[in-house]
């Protein structure tokens, strides 16, 4: 099939239901909302008619039909089956509820009627921009806006009834959209021959191996972030070209509609300016796009594919898409930065072998489908009654083959042993540089020759001559071309460029250069003094360095920042005293390192594992029964016996699986050995024989898929608004995890702590404003709901570290505490620390504060930090406090293990509390809390030796408060 053809395919199968289905099919009979008769099918016709896509034949086409059938949620495949008892017993299911796919207790009420006039605006809206896009790009547009036009035209305001469109009344647990999303993508990998389905094409994986390796290799700021954002760009443009080829469905994860990169490859693709501005102006909205385009890293460390070419060249593809990537990023930077004019020689074939060569080789992997299809029909045949057909029913064992691709890919991946080793593509060119001796290594890497040096000033910097630095400039690195090309990425100018080049830089906006350690620490003293600088020339790293200089008591920096702001700051800084004193208020030498990473997310979200609000593994019975909205009391034994039968069907097909699979059998042993050592949720092994914990997965079926990462897609976006608001610098963000810089304080504010909470708030969709268990997109009226991952939480670390301190040492230092996280019972943490350097033991040091208790947000710790920090900021309470308290540890220790000896404990922690009151002060809040977390476990380790859950929860409290102030 020619991808113009199968583009015309997958727009019918994205809208082989209209969105407004569900409303359709509530009614007995069906009415149509968009056609003048019929029922649901007609709308869709219709819809399909105003976008100037002809519908000839039988619809949907037999490949939708059987596309729509195999991509279903297990609950929704359950509960067809269901459905068929209850035609017999004359019972409808109305529109009345959405619920969340991960967990479904938590729920959106929809609205039970939506108007005529609404549906046919929203259609006439969405078709008349669809036609304005090209032929080939008309799928990726109608993928894009379909979902957020909706919103636009049904306005969904938390606390009220909503327009969600379910796919499915029954089993109500995601949308029209998801459910759309994967049918169309199952068109990539499935044809229909004869009415006999054929499985063809390619499940494929690219990812950056080392990834942390890569961007450890970094001095600034700057350079951490280039290194995240070019593995992002170069994962991009590897798989651009099949996007654009057969539509964003093919990438499974991350899932695209709200992915930066996307969004900005398809405005600046679409040719239309009404267009073009629609596209930006809801990726703004919903996305967080920002006017500098794809500027955060957003995808991931890996990417996974749905393909209709053969696994080969799909291998080859990727690997040629990624060197010409890397081609054009380091050929656009090297230029724009003025690199290549500096070189001749032996350094200049260096470059060009640099620009040709990238860093690291991706790992890609593809499977073939018709073979693994063959190779699972072979497994499960014993278990079926009859083969697929393209015409006929689906039955339930064909639900596990998603699951039994991904295993598959997986098993592919961990086979492929990566070392990763910078630059070892250079060897011949470094060779000729290091001949004759006479060659200086880089200063960022330590592992390659350097071919520039990078010097700063008043006004910029920029890259010279090794060896020919000028008067008045300070050199700072001597770079080899990897770290050079980092280093020119700091650069709006050249990023710009670059973006414009990749072509997806909307039009008209540019980049800031991204904030150095110091500017970063220096954030809030900046907001201070930036309108007292007159020149304007003055860059932002050079200005901070000048601010934590006169900080330290440099005479010099202070006369030269007295020297930009005395015209302009008048009675307010009257003298260099004055500026000396105002600077020591409000700067700062520390800045924050902020990482998060979603807990369980492989382990538990990816292997079907979910969790019940009690922390009991969820069975397929118990997530049927918690899913559907079918009535199914105890007392329906018919019902309940089918429900029993389906879902020993599917512990049968694992069964089979896994004794005809050695891969498949090593993912069942894996998940065992997970609810052994790390377990996300306890499960009952009596009576299940071997493979007992089958009966605890959740099929991973395309819809399950698509709709996490959807989920995790939103939850970037969300991110990287909150991290604009709190005034903190994004570096990546992955829907799970996260990394970036903030300064301590802002404009009166503990910005970790503010990050902290609503990144951790929207993660479960407990956001003021927001539908509990569900992400707001969009925000106001206009939320868009997207499921929350409400199962599992998040885990942080803020790492306070000063702005003069080897950044890689200090990053390091906190990718390693966040691993601690797997030492926390359910982990859900928070760690704060801060040093310079690393302590021989972290024991009794490292802040330890959970984050979540018994599946509910529980944020006390949080609040408890802010208000003892407050208090001691306004001089209510003493700093003597949080000294005076950890001179009481013994008796915190003696307390926590022995009960009689708790009430002394806690009477005594008040009493430090009360002898560093200041005067009459109200200090109620702090004495308060004193006494509610005094003696409390912070949490539970499962490590004797590790530094997590030290002490009570006042104790790491009052460490917290420490380690901020």
């Amino acid at each position: 099939m020619q991808a113009g053809d199968l583009l015309d395919l997958k727009l019918m199968a994205y809208f082989h239901d209209p969105p407004w289905k569900a409303w359709v099919v509530s009614k007995s009979p069906s009415t149509p909302l968009l056609s003048d008769k019929g029922g649901h099918e007609d709308d869709s016709k219709e819809l399909l008619s105003m976008m100037g896509v002809p519908v000839q034949g039988n619809f949907p086409p037999i490949e939708v039909s059987m596309a729509d059938r195999l991509v279903s949620s297990f609950d929704r495949w359950v509960a067809s089956l269901l459905s068929l008892l209850l035609k017999d017993r004359n019972v409808t299911v109305p529109v009345e509820i959405k619920k969340n796919l991960f967990a479904p207790w938590y729920k959106v009420d929809v609205r039970n009627f939506i108007d005529k006039d609404s549906v046919r605006n929203y259609a006439e809206k969405l078709s008349s921009l669809v036609k304005k896009a090209e032929k080939n790009l008309r799928y990726h547009v109608a993928y894009y806006l379909a979902p957020l036009l909706w919103y636009e035209h049904f306005p969904c305001t938390p606390g009220e009834p909503c327009a969600v469109p379910v796919a499915d009344t029954r089993a109500p647990t995601h949308t029209i959209f998801d459910h759309a999303t994967a049918t169309a993508a199952m068109l990539n990998i499935l044809r229909c021959n004869n009415n006999v389905p054929e499985f063809y094409g390619s499940v494929a994986m690219i990812d950056f191996p080392s990834i942390q390796e890569f961007i450890s290799f970094s001095r600034k700021t700057s350079d951490l972030w280039a290194s995240s954002w070019l593995t992002s760009l170069l994962l991009w443009k590897s798989v651009e070209p099949f996007v654009e080829r057969y539509g964003p469905d093919v990438v499974l994860r991350p899932e695209l509609s709200l992915n930066h990169f996307f969004i900005s490859w398809l405005a600046n693709k679409v040719k239309d300016r009404d267009l073009k501005e629609m596209i930006i102006e809801l990726g703004k909205k919903y996305a967080g796009l920002q006017d500098d385009g794809p500027m955060t890293s957003m995808m991931g460390d890996k990417v996974v594919l749905l393909l209709p070419e053969p696994p080969d060249d799909v291998k080859k593809e990727l690997q040629d898409n990624f060197n010409k990537a890397w081609n054009l990023v380091a050929s656009e930077a090297f230029k724009d930065a003025g690199i290549e004019g500096l070189l001749n020689g032996d350094l200049r074939d260096y470059l060009e072998r640099a620009k040709k060569t990238p860093p690291v080789r991706p790992r890609i992997v593809a499977v073939d489908l018709k073979e693994a299809f063959g190779k699972y029909y072979n497994a499960i045949k014993g278990l079926v009654k009859e083969k697929l057909s393209c015409s006929g029913w689906v039955s339930v064992e064909y639900s596990l083959f998603f699951e039994y691709l991904l295993s598959r890919v997986n098993s592919e991946e961990s086979k492929i042993k990566v070392k990763y080793t910078y630059g070892v593509g250079l060897a011949d060119a470094v060779a000729t540089v290091t001949s004759s001796g006479d060659y200086q290594l880089c200063t960022m890497c330590g592992l390659l020759p350097a071919v520039v040096s990078y010097v700063s000033q008043l006004t910029g910097a920029g890259f010279r001559k090794l060896r020919d630095v000028k008067k008045g400039e300070e050199e700072e690195d001597k770079l080899c071309p990897y770290c050079a090309l980092k280093r020119s990425l700091n650069n709006g100018d050249v990023v710009t460029n670059v973006l414009k080049a990749a072509g997806l830089l909307p039009e008209g906006t540019g980049r800031r250069e991204f904030p150095s350690t110091s500017e970063i620490a220096m954030k809030d003293l900046d907001r201070l003094l930036r309108p007292y600088i007159g020149d304007k020339n003055i860059k932002g790293p050079y200005l901070a360095e000048l601010y934590e200089k006169c900080y330290g008591g440099s005479s010099e920096a202070c006369d030269t920042v007295y020297n930009l702001v005395k015209d302009r700051a008048g009675n307010n800084i009257k003298d260099e005293k004055a500026l000396k004193d105002f600077i020591k208020k409000h700067g700062d030498t520390y800045f924050a390192i902020i990482k998060a990473d979603g807990d369980f997310m492989g382990k538990g979200y990816w292997r079907g594992l979910l969790r019940n609000s009690d922390g009991k593994c969820t069975s397929l019975e118990g997530y049927i029964r918690a899913a559907v909205t079918i009535p199914m009391p105890d007392s329906d034994k018919e019902l309940l016996d089918v429900l029993s039968y389906e879902v020993k069907s599917i512990t049968d097909v694992r069964e089979a699986l896994a004794n005809s699979d050695e891969d498949y059998k090593k993912l069942i042993e894996g998940v065992e050995e997970t609810l052994k050592r790390e377990p996300p949720c306890t499960y009952s092994a009596s009576g299940g024989g071997d493979l007992a914990v089958s009966n605890y997965m959740i099929p991973i079926t395309p819809a399950y898929a698509y709709t996490l990462s959807r989920a995790l897609t939103a939850q970037a976006a969300l991110d990287i608004k909150a991290l604009n608001e709190a005034e903190a610098s994004a570096v990546y963000v992955g829907g799970d995890d996260l990394l970036a810089f903030s300064p301590i304080r802002f404009n009166g504010r503990l910005v970790p702590l503010d990050v902290v909470e609503s990144t951790r708030k929207t993660y479960w969709g407990f956001s003021e404003n927001s539908i509990k268990g569900f992400k707001c997109l969009g925000g106001g009226n206009n939320c868009m709901p997207v499921d929350a991952m409400a199962n599992y939480g998040r885990s942080y670390v803020v790492l306070l570290a000063h702005y003069k301190d080897p950044l890689p040492m200090s990053f390091n230092t906190a990718s390693e505490m966040l691993e601690e996280k797997d030492h926390v019972k359910d982990k859900d943490v928070l760690f704060i620390y801060s040093g310079r350097g690393v302590a021989s033991s972290l024991q009794w040091l490292v802040s330890t504060l959970k984050l979540s208790d018994k599946g509910e947000l529980d944020l006390q710790p949080l609040n408890a930090v802010r208000d003892i920090y407050n208090a001691i900021s306004s001089k209510r309470v003493s700093t003597s406090f949080i000294y005076d308290y950890f001179s009481i540890r013994n008796y915190m220790e003696l307390a926590v293990n022995n009960g009689p000896a708790k009430e002394a404990y806690r009477a005594l922690a008040l009493e430090v509390a009360e002898r560093n009151k200041a005067g009459k002060s109200d200090i109620s809040a702090v004495k308060d809390y004193v006494a509610r977390l005094a003696s409390v476990p912070s949490c539970e380790s499962t490590k004797n030796d590790s530094f997590a859950c030290k002490g009570d929860r006042l104790y790491n409290v009052a460490l917290a408060v420490n380690h901020l102030r």
